[in-house]
């Protein structure tokens, strides 16, 4: 790492000479710093060399900045208050060369006990404290003469703008308000920094490209953590330090917030007495009682800051009267202090946020608090929700030039205003995932979850397979409600902008909106275009909230699952032996819509729609966000999702491999049984060959079977080549016998290099805002009908017993062995 020499002064004098600034020798202490390196430690490590007591001293940091004036190098003076000018400061230095060596010098300012205001202190304000910060050997005139001196001159090339000005104009000359302490530098500069703590600061770029907020592209939403909660809004300024007469503060905000913070830790209150643009006063909530004293704080012209200006301390750590809330602990110290935990998951609950809050400030606020200041947090994380609907056409566009392909529509509705529109539904497609899903198998799973923001909607997904059985997400939209004209809607650009592809199969639940949509054929999705398939989960969840029997809805599932029509037909007699009116149920959905036997080869026995419910759970954390942002969340995540894909399918083809890892699984299983089969050949040109399989399983129950393999029209009557399109074990130990290799039974969706196409489309970063492409479009708003009433959210989901973890061991009865009882109440045992 690059490192700068610096020659630091002490106990010097700084003098006007011919060459501008210079100093009167006093203590050299030459030491080398990073050439990035934070201001904080950069002050700590000046104060260890030059052994300074940083708990009685204000240290002020003035750099001999070189410049060329008519090609003469002449010197000013620059303070170095903050990481900025340090930056520029060292930045300079390193331009001069490897030989260059910085010089500055470090002014004390002792500390008066006697003489500071103290907050936990009960000693009087000195009403001239003008001598507390001035070092004997520095007059105020030199000083001031100096900086005058210097003022506009080169040192601009340091920093763009000029050194810091300080007024010549008499004390007394200022206003009411303006009752300051003429200070040499900001009094922020006295940081309390413990030697064992410093670090050696990271290598970065200041002027680096946009990194994406890291919940944008987590994955793995796994639950909440706190993540380095900051709270106090000055970094330069800790707990235990003290307010004091002429502290400055950059905005009204963090002087409001440094203050609530002190107070809520030091466990006393205070109640705002006036707040205006440019003040802010307070004193003690128990004003009449022991508790008294008043802190008043303006906006300072001279610095262009705010500052304490009044400060009458009397001040009582004593507070009988709080309770197990603090009157000062409001929802937006709240939301300060959690928008870390909310930038890595929106979906924290609020009793964790509770017990973050407690552990913290050892209060305990109310949950309905908290859960504003969550939503407060949300808007300084994710930005306004109103701003958002707005920014939603420019980021699109944005979206579309930088990622060629992307497509996206949009459904608004108008208003009286002619440049206004409001906000009813759009649909967008990323270019690669388009390109992706002409390598996937012709399958897409959609499904549609609800939003939980401070407007209801809903989000519909479209996600494809690939040959290792992993989501490829495809499509979303973001609508009203899901009913027969949203999801017609969403369908139908499905056929417009992702494929034209014939025979897709298409797997849902059975909602009204979705069948009613699917079977319009203006949709694209009637057969033979393509195939709608249901849910099988949802199909027996349905069953048993109708007929409460868990044992007939696991044979349900059982029978659904059988690739054999014979099997088929042996479990659905054993289904409707339940009750007559079982058969009558199902019989109302058309079989090849949930059967697997007679699905006719489409659904790749995907039964469910897991895959789609993998996905909502991935975008969890997006339904919670301001729309521009729920949609840069799904962009970053499926870009991650893109590289740790293409990363996983090189290593794989490195290793020699040509076949995704679950069909290498499946292949090998096949294969292993292959060995004990029988075979006879009746028809070696055709290839037909009948098999009779081994017994196995437990007590040898399994097996004994006979199949018939049609090598030339790659088929078997296990029907397990016409579903996977893969070989089974029949077709293996055919192959065998004929000397063919099976791997030529193999579907191209299942090798490597075709799965490698499926994720080799790239997605290129979106340029920085400011730099977003021109794009006509009128205002949009959001629909004021959709915003969410106030109280606790109703949810939208019905729990039933698929939210349950099922086990796939059903519980038997200790003494009978039987199912749906225990030992305890079992009814074949005669208790006397």
């Amino acid at each position: 790492m690059e490192e700068i020499g610096i020659m630091c002064y002490i106990n010097g004098e700084m003098r006007t000479g011919s060459n501008g600034l210079k100093y009167d020798s006093g203590p050299v202490k030459c030491i080398r710093v990073p050439k990035r390196i934070k201001y904080a430690e950069f002050h700590a490590r000046l104060c260890k060399s030059l052994k300074v007591d940083r708990r009685r001293e204000y240290r002020t940091i003035i750099c001999r900045c070189p410049s060329t004036i008519n090609n003469s190098t002449h010197y000013s003076p620059v303070a170095v208050a903050d990481d900025e000018d340090l930056y520029s400061m060292l930045q300079h230095a390193s331009a001069q060369g490897p030989g260059f060596i910085l010089e500055i010098y470090l002014h004390r300012h002792a500390l008066h006990d006697e003489s500071l205001s103290r907050v936990q202190s009960h000693d009087t304000l000195d009403p001239n404290p003008e001598n507390i910060f001035m070092e004997e050997t520095t007059s105020r005139r030199q000083y001031d003469q100096l900086s005058s001196h210097v003022a506009g001159e080169a040192s601009a090339s340091l920093r763009p703008h000029s050194p810091i000005n300080y007024s010549e104009a008499p004390r007394e000359d200022i206003g009411d308000g303006e009752d300051i302490l003429d200070l040499n530098v900001d009094p922020h500069f006295n940081i309390e920094v413990d030697d064992d703590d410093i670090i050696e600061a990271p290598e970065e770029d200041l002027f680096a490209e946009y990194v994406p907020n890291p919940f944008y592209t987590d994955v793995n939403i796994a639950g909440a953590r706190a993540v380095n909660p900051v709270i106090v809004p000055n970094a330069q300024w800790e707990l235990h330090n003290e307010f004091y007469n002429g502290m400055l503060f950059s905005t009204k905000a963090e002087l409001k917030n440094t203050i609530k913070y002190w107070h809520i830790m030091n466990h006393v209150a205070f109640i705002v007495v006036e707040s205006k643009k440019d003040t802010w006063d307070i004193r003690c909530k128990l004003h009449e009682q022991r508790c008294k004293w008043r802190l008043r704080g303006h906006f300072s012209k001279r610095f262009e800051k705010f500052q304490i200006t009044k400060l009458d301390a009397a001040h009582s750590y004593v507070y009988s009267g709080m309770t197990q809330d603090h009157y000062n602990l409001d929802k937006g110290i709240i939301a300060e202090y959690i928008k870390n935990t909310i930038n890595e998951d929106p979906t924290t609950p609020g009793a964790v946020l509770l017990t973050m809050i407690k552990d913290h400030f050892h209060y305990s606020p109310s949950l309905s608090k908290i859960f504003k200041a969550k939503k407060k947090a949300i808007n300084l994380v994710f930005g306004n929700w109103e701003e958002s609907y707005n920014e939603l056409p420019r980021y699109l566009n944005a979206l579309r030039v930088t990622n060629p392909g992307t497509r996206f529509e949009w459904k608004v509705n108008p208003t009286n205003n002619p440049g206004q529109v409001i906000f009813q539904r759009v649909f967008w497609a990323f270019g690669p995932s388009i390109e992706a899903f002409h390598h996937c198998r012709p399958v897409l799973q959609i499904d549609g979850t609800f939003l939980c923001g401070k407007y209801t909607g809903k989000l519909l997904v479209a996600t494809g397979v690939d040959g290792n059985n992993s989501l490829v997400p495809v499509a979303f939209a973001v609508v009203e409600e899901e009913n027969t004209d949203s999801w017609g809607w969403f369908l139908s650009l499905i056929r417009m902008h992702l494929t034209q592809r014939v025979g897709i199969c298409l797997i849902s639940d059975r909602h009204a909106g979705i069948i009613a949509a699917a079977s319009d054929t203006r949709n694209g999705w009637t057969e033979p275009y393509g195939y709608h398939r249901f849910c099988i989960r949802h199909i027996a969840s349905n069953f048993h909230k109708t007929h409460k029997n868990m044992k007939a809805k696991n044979l349900l599932i059982h029978t659904a699952s059988q690739t054999q029509k014979r099997k088929f037909d042996k479990y659905f007699k054993k289904f409707v032996q339940f009750d007559s009116e079982y058969a009558a149920w199902i019989g109302r959905i058309p079989l090849e819509q949930w059967a697997l036997a007679h699905d006719g080869g489409h659904r790749f026995d995907f039964m469910t729609t897991n895959l789609g419910e993998c996905m909502n759970n991935v975008l969890k954390g997006a339904r919670q966000v301001p729309i521009t942002a729920h949609l840069r969340l799904t962009f970053y995540r499926c870009v991650k999702y893109f590289v740790e894909h293409r990363a996983y399918i090189n290593a794989e083809l490195g290793a020699g491999n040509q076949y995704t890892t679950d069909t290498i699984e499946k292949i090998q299983n096949w294969a292993e049984r292959a060995g004990g089969h029988e075979l006879r050949q009746f028809h070696t040109g055709l290839g037909i060959i009948e098999i009779k399989t081994q017994f196995r399983g437990w007590q040898a129950r399994k097996g004994g079977n006979q199949h018939t393999v049609r090598l030339n029209e790659r088929t078997c009557t296990c029907n397990k080549p016409q579903q996977y399109i893969l070989p089974c074990s029949h077709v293996i130990a055919a192959c065998a016998s004929m000397h063919m290799n099976y791997n030529d039974f193999i579907g191209e969706w299942y090798k490597l290099r075709n799965q490698e196409l499926v994720y080799t489309p790239q997605f290129n970063p979106v340029m920085h805002d400011d730099y977003w492409p021109e794009f006509q479009f009128p205002h949009v708003v959001p629909d004021m009908s959709k915003l969410r009433k106030k109280g606790r959210p109703k949810t939208h989901r019905i729990h039933n017993e698929m939210d349950i973890t099922e086990s796939s061991r059903q519980l038997r009865c200790g003494l009978c062995r039987q199912e749906e009882h225990n030992r305890k109440n079992c009814p074949n045992i005669t208790r006397s």
